[in-house]
């Protein structure tokens, strides 16, 4: 077996440029630790602007909902009882609030000259919801299934595009509407 033997011979100059090459890794390092919480900020910021711009929107939705059932029922109370009653009918049916309470507002809107009560309004909304749960539809084609139904009972005539949506996303209400 042969051995060999190795010796190191440290200079004044060699430390010195080791000593360099560490400092110089150093300080990459505390530059890449300081672009990381920087980025680590901005990411920060970015997540909640887009949380703010979400919540406004939520707001503005509710705003004009809320606008909408003004014009059909009659005081403050009465809007918070239809509000509330709404709220429940979407939670039980599991379908969107925004869907339901367009849903509400359109058909008592389009029947208002019939002397339709606001139970009666309310019923027909839970069993058009109803209608849409049974037809196996997602959240997202229950809501533009409700949005589509309640527009062509606020024109009196389903037209192409609303029937067609109707078609295909909620089959329950338009075998319900043949």
């Amino acid at each position: 077996m042969t051995t060999e033997r190795i010796e190191v011979v440290i200079t004044e100059r060699g430390a010195k440029t080791v000593e360099r090459s560490i400092n110089n890794i150093g300080g990459a390092a505390q530059k890449a630790e300081g672009a990381t919480r920087l980025l680590h900020k901005a990411l920060g910021l970015l997540g909640g602007a887009a949380l703010v711009s979400q919540v406004v929107q939520m707001v503005d939705t509710y705003t004009n909902l809320q606008n909408r059932l003004r014009l059909v029922t009659n005081g403050t109370e009465n809007l918070a009882g239809v509000t509330e009653e709404l709220f429940a009918i979407a939670n039980r049916t599991r379908s969107a609030y925004e869907g339901t309470a367009t849903l509400y507002s359109r058909v008592a809107l389009a029947t208002k000259e019939l002397g339709t009560s606001q139970a009666e309004l309310i019923q027909f909304t839970e069993r058009v919801n109803q209608a849409i749960i049974l037809s196996g539809a997602s959240a997202q084609e229950a809501s533009a299934g409700l949005i589509q139904f309640s527009q062509g009972i606020a024109s009196g005539v389903l037209r192409g595009e609303e029937l067609n949506s109707i078609l295909e996303q909620t089959p329950v209400i338009a075998d319900v509407i043949a």
